[in-house]
């Protein structure tokens, strides 16, 4: 076996022994380097004599360094093997290429099985004579194709035993003819297929589809959209069952070409458990927002009706407990008035009784009074949003993204905007506070929570954000 490569171009900054294998030709080593490298290296002139030696080449030739000095590389090869080395070494020294041949050697020297000649030309520094500068490298026997088959097989084999067992369904379709190789049984579960009609097909011709935010995709789109890593979607399998699920794709290599790793996690319970908790909450917050102005509101109402009785009583026989009566009655109400508002806060009970964008304007109001920050409303909407529940969600959006730039962002001024188009509306909390890098999420449920509502009535969050000049965050969703 020979091969060439490229000429070198500059042969004098080569001047040196041959380097290691996987090292630069024109890199030049110390000789301490070249005596002491694992790899025997010899200097050959253009007869084919060993000129120079290391002493890993020596312990390879079984000899001194001396004792092998001027004798011919010939006379330590299998005979079988003469005309491979000649060629070499005239293509070496002649051509001036680097060049490697396998060749097979004497049966006195240590090398059981045959070795690799790497050569490259160089240029003796003393005598300006051309060298066959050579690394001796082992290498594996006739039977290497046979190993390499074997380690290929075992790979594989453990391949199918980790895709067997893995408990996300699991498949991988050829980058280059978009037909299945291989999946997993999970895969075939839950898609609602055999074996027999997935592997080999066209993905286009499976019959499964992937859906978002009302458009559908091919499984085969996957690969080639970045937005797609790691993304829910709802799998629609040939026989129209819609399952929701979390995507993951990745391109490697498998058998020498680019496959399509896919994987998908049914996230149906996850999502149902994730539905029953928001909805317990909100059933909670609801509660508690009745409480607190059935009971608590009320209750702070009838301490300043007696307050204030009390304090007209004392009107005339004493003026100065009568005003600190009247103080307090004062603090009270104020307490009531904010506890009122809490609870109207936590109950969203304007959406309900006056609409979203009402309520979106009496949110932004509260928001001046209990924050002391500039907050606007503005609503271009064409048509009003009649379903209760996206309503609520694109109120409770609205009411984190104020109390996060107020309280953390120390926002002076938040503007919200609602705007609705025949079917699509879009919801825009602006901020002028102090912001936050991109590249270092909040770690907060925060906005984790504003993604999920908006993911919930099938929309999409996304936000702008840059330190000292604010966050823009939006919400764009589907009206029906």
């Amino acid at each position: 076996m020979q091969g060439t490569g490229k000429p070198v171009v500059d042969l004098a900054s080569r001047a040196g022994p041959a380097l290691p294998l996987g090292e630069s030709i024109l890199r030049s080593i110390s000789p301490a380097e070249y005596e002491f490298s694992p790899v025997g290296q010899v200097s050959l002139d253009r007869n084919g004599r060993i000129r120079c030696l290391n002493r890993a080449a020596a312990d390879m030739l079984r000899g001194s360094k001396s004792a092998l000095l001027n004798v011919p590389f010939l006379a330590c090869i299998e005979k079988s093997y003469y005309r491979a080395f000649l060629d070499h070494l005239t293509t070496c020294v002649d051509m001036r290429m680097e060049v490697w041949t396998e060749i097979g050697m004497a049966d006195f020297t240590r090398c059981g099985t045959p070795i690799e000649l790497r050569s490259v030309p160089g240029i003796d520094a003393v005598s300006g004579e051309v060298l066959c500068r050579t690394a001796l490298l082992p290498t594996r026997s006739l039977s290497k194709q046979q190993e390499l088959e074997a380690e290929l097989y075992q790979a594989k084999h453990l391949f199918s035993q980790i895709l067997a067992n893995n408990a996300v369904a699991t498949a991988m379709i050829s980058v280059a003819n978009k037909c299945f190789l291989t999946a997993n049984q999970m895969f075939y579960e839950l898609a609602g297929l055999e074996e027999r009609d997935v592997i080999g097909q066209l993905a286009s011709e499976v019959g499964l589809y992937l859906s978002s935010g009302g458009e559908a995709h091919r499984i085969e789109e996957l690969w080639s959209r970045e937005f797609y890593q790691d993304s829910e979607f709802n799998l629609i399998t040939p026989h129209g069952k819609a399952i929701e699920v979390l995507v993951s794709t990745r391109v490697v290599a498998s058998g020498g070409e680019p496959c399509a790793l896919v994987m998908l996690q049914d996230m149906s319970d996850l999502n149902k458990l994730k539905r029953d908790i928001v909805h317990i909450s909100e059933e909670e917050q609801r509660r508690f927002a009745r409480d607190l102005h059935d009971s608590h509101c009320q209750d702070l109402t009838a301490v300043v009706f007696f307050a204030e009785a009390i304090a007209a009583s004392l009107d005339k026989t004493d003026k100065e407990n009568a005003g600190q009566i009247r103080t307090l009655a004062s603090m009270v109400r104020r307490s009531a008035e904010n506890a009122h508002r809490l609870a109207a806060d936590l109950g969203a009970l304007d959406v309900e009784k006056s609409g979203l964008a009402q309520a979106l304007q009496e949110l932004a109001s509260h928001a001046r009074e209990r924050f002391g920050a500039e907050c606007s409303f503005s609503s271009k909407a064409a048509k009003a949003i009649r379903d209760t529940a996206v309503a609520t969600h694109l109120y409770r959006i609205t009411q984190e993204a104020i109390s996060n730039a107020a309280r953390h962002g120390h926002a002076k001024k938040i503007d919200v905007a609602l705007s609705v188009e025949e079917d699509q509306g879009v919801l825009r909390i602006s901020d002028n506070g102090e912001g936050f890098s991109v590249t270092k999420k909040p770690k907060g449920l925060g906005l984790r929570t504003m993604k999920y509502r908006a993911a919930e009535i099938g929309g999409t969050l996304s936000f702008e954000s840059k330190p000292e000049i604010g966050t823009n965050i939006i919400c764009s969703f589907p009206v029906k």
